[in-house]
């Protein structure tokens, strides 16, 4: 396990993490995804977060050649470029002291 990815999970505890990104009708595939990676459900409870417009999920991995970080917002229905933007925009921007990808 990587530095960056147990810092996320220990930060925002196992009850937000998904091991996959599904709502309602819509998914996205991580295979093939870097390994080893968090994935956080933004809409959980837990996290407590206060913005009303987010994306559904960040996903964070560690790999060898670099760090990743993803917002991912899923849509099934029609939508405005306008909404999604918002959703992007609110991710949150929680402390992330003790989350930062330390050199190999």
């Amino acid at each position: 396990m990587s530095a960056l990815v147990e810092a996320i999970e220990a930060k925002v505890g196992s009850e937000a993490l998904a091991t996959e990104c599904r709502k309602e009708n819509t998914t996205v595939l991580l295979d093939g995804a870097p390994t080893p990676h968090a994935v956080v459900d933004l809409d959980s409870s837990t996290l407590g977060l206060s913005e009303r417009r987010r994306c559904d999920y960040l996903f964070v991995a560690d790999a060898p050649e670099a760090g990743w970080v993803a917002v991912i917002e899923l849509k099934s229905r029609t939508f405005s470029a306008e909404g999604v933007i918002e959703q992007l925009e609110g991710a949150p921007n929680w402390p992330m002291n003790g989350c930062r990808r330390r050199s190999p």
